[in-house]
């Protein structure tokens, strides 16, 4: 009977901590995908940046993570520098876009190969986002600026503030968004 009521204890109690993990407020936690990438010999980077007010046991969440492709899940080895989390994972995602799942965050990333890799080619690229409303009063506004240390693509994807971008060589038109912006740049996906 001892042994019964030990062991109801003990799963009660370990249940309780898994889902007060899982279910952490993450509503003063960024974390962004700065560059995914293969480097020269076939390893596949990805850099993120946290901000926000993380502590130190959050802040150990940040050190393994999991990536998949398709139903293929794969290791993500990190470290930490500063507030950018360096991490590594199996070649076999090069060339693909992936879910990754880090400190309590899933995020997507298009994993440049290694013949896209320009040497000291990168650069700045405006984020162009959609104003709030509908039919012909959307605008494209910009969002802000980001950074690599590649040429961006036609296609290449970015993750910013929970929203996925794409690169393209100007806005998308649609009926919806009359006025286009002529720029390489990341654009909001269109859903009129």
């Amino acid at each position: 009977m001892k042994k019964t009521i030990s062991l109801f204890l003990t799963l009660i109690v370990s249940f309780s901590l898994f889902v007060g993990t899982v279910s952490a407020d993450h509503t003063n936690h960024t974390l962004e995908v700065v560059e995914a990438r293969s480097d020269a010999n076939g390893g596949v980077i990805i850099i993120f940046r946290f901000g926000g007010d993380w502590d130190n046991s959050e802040i150990k969440t940040l050190k393994q993570g999991t990536v998949f492709l398709g139903d293929e899940k794969y290791g993500l080895h990190c470290k930490i520098e500063g507030d950018l989390v360096h991490c590594t994972t199996s070649r076999v995602v090069s060339g693909n876009t992936v879910r990754i799942y880090l400190g309590g965050f899933t995020l997507f990333a298009f994993i440049r190969p290694t013949g896209g890799v320009s040497s000291g080619s990168g650069g700045c690229y405006n984020i162009y986002n959609l104003t709030e409303g509908s039919g012909q009063s959307q605008v494209w506004i910009n969002d802000g600026t980001h950074c690599q240390t590649y040429s961006a693509s036609v296609n290449d994807l970015l993750d910013y503030n929970f929203q996925l971008f794409s690169f393209q060589l100007s806005s998308p038109t649609s009926s919806c968004v009359p006025t286009p912006v002529n720029e390489g740049a990341y654009y909001a996906f269109v859903s009129c």
